[in-house]
């Protein structure tokens, strides 16, 4: 699987303008569970510096009627990169709303790892180890996902950040999206 996202010259990635995700991964069906691992590169076009990085997770999913709910841990090896390793561990979940095209979404996540490098670390855990969480709702049809979702880090914004910290990537905020899939 691959994904392209544009940064706009993110601070957080040495001013990169985008992000190449390249995955790999297999699912198996244990029963009413399903079991999935992957690899994922991360590779920044136009960042300064060496920024890209990897990490592998495995998750756990479960559906039962109109909720589909899932566990997960993805790690990333300590790499000089993302300035030592890091480990996110979150549940999510979704459910169609009865008599209606839309679909509630939550999710709560935890990040903590390794730090050598405490400038660097700052990609991926501004101010150290913390939580975040996010609330949705959205509307599916044919390949065309559209979604409002509210979410939030405990991350502060007027923590002390490193060259790599994007404070603006703090607090809770409401967000658009729009989704194409092919």
């Amino acid at each position: 699987m691959g994904r392209v996202v544009t940064l706009r010259n993110s601070v957080r990635h040495g001013g990169a303008d985008a992000v190449v995700d390249l995955s790999v991964g297999t699912d198996w069906d244990l029963g009413a569970v399903r079991i999935r691992t992957d690899a994922t590169g991360h590779a920044f076009a136009g960042a300064r510096g060496r920024m890209d990085y990897v990490e592998a997770g495995v998750s756990a999913c479960y559906a039962y009627g109109p909720l589909y709910a899932t566990v997960s841990v993805i790690g990333a090896p300590s790499q000089r990169a993302i300035g030592g390793s890091n480990v996110y561990v979150y549940a999510n979940a979704n459910a169609g709303i009865p008599g209606t095209p839309l679909t509630m979404l939550t999710e709560v996540g935890h990040s903590s790892g390794s730090v050598r490098d405490p400038s660097r670390v700052q990609r991926l855990r501004p101010g150290g180890s913390y939580t975040n969480w996010r609330l949705g709702l959205e509307h599916r049809r044919d390949r065309l996902t559209i979604g409002v979702d509210y979410i939030g880090t405990e991350v502060s914004r007027t923590a002390t950040a490193s060259r790599f910290a994007d404070q603006r990537n703090a607090g809770d905020r409401i967000v658009g999206r729009v989704q194409v899939s092919v």
